[in-house]
């Protein structure tokens, strides 16, 4: 069975903690069903594909 995040998901505030990939994929995937995504990482730069964080930074 499959789960579908979006009946958890819609409306929420979400708070992310990471900056590699999966933390950037997460955050363009599910910008579109959460109120509010904020994206939580320890360091300046990120980790993750340059083109994904291009995509979450056009999110905002």
């Amino acid at each position: 069975m499959l789960l579908d995040l979006k009946i958890y998901i819609r409306a929420k505030d979400l708070i992310i903690f990471g900056g590699g990939d999966s933390a950037l994929d997460w955050s363009v995937e599910l910008a579109g069903i959460a109120k509010s995504i904020s994206l939580v990482h320890r360091r300046d730069e990120f980790r993750g594909a340059p083109h994904t964080e291009k995509l979450m930074r056009d999110l905002s």
